[in-house]
């Protein structure tokens, strides 16, 4: 491998279209969009390098080799905001609000808050170990990650993901209609 000449701050934003499986399953994303560590890319093998990061991707994210798709690359500086809407929140900015939550179930105010705050932890600790340093990223992008890992957990374990999701808001709606611990 080459000599690495990009700085700590440069990242490859890149985006996966028209992404075809070696498998047809019509729920498997045909998109994708991350930000690969330029001072992971070999400079010679730019394009190489890339590949093998969409190759990993795709794979971490649906557990499915692929057949084809088209990349875009575009070198940029980490530090500066990629959200595509200033509207969008990021990770970052969603750590500032959900870090204010108390963490006690003292009553039943309080109570949703911890359980906000308890489920945020959880991404939030998601997205570190998949993303490195996910400051930056839409907070959505983390959620529904994590729950398309939850989906192939539950697959692994036989387990019926829509079911539990059904339980889970049916109890978030009693909980929040009731405000109770």
């Amino acid at each position: 491998m080459s000599m690495n000449t990009n700085t700590n701050n440069e990242v490859y934003l890149v985006s996966v279209t028209n992404i075809e499986y070696e498998v047809d399953n019509k729920e498997l994303p045909t998109e994708l969009e991350f930000q690969v560590p330029a001072s992971l890319i070999d400079d010679e093998n730019v394009d190489e390098s890339i590949l093998h990061s969409v190759e990993e991707q795709i794979g971490m994210v649906t557990g499915r080799c692929f057949r084809s798709c088209s990349i875009e690359k575009k070198k940029i500086d980490s530090n500066v905001s990629i959200n595509t809407s200033s509207d969008e929140l990021t990770i970052g900015e969603a750590n500032e609000i959900l870090s204010k939550l108390s963490g006690e179930h003292c009553d039943a105010e309080t109570a949703n808050n911890a359980r906000a705050k308890s489920g945020w932890e959880g991404v939030s600790s998601y997205t570190s170990k998949a993303y490195g340093t996910p400051e930056s990223e839409p907070a959505e992008q983390g959620i529904r990650d994590l729950l398309t890992d939850l989906q192939h957990t539950c697959e692994a374990l036989d387990l019926d993901f829509n079911s539990l999701l059904e339980r889970a808001t049916r109890d978030y709606e009693f909980f929040k209609a009731h405000s109770i611990e």
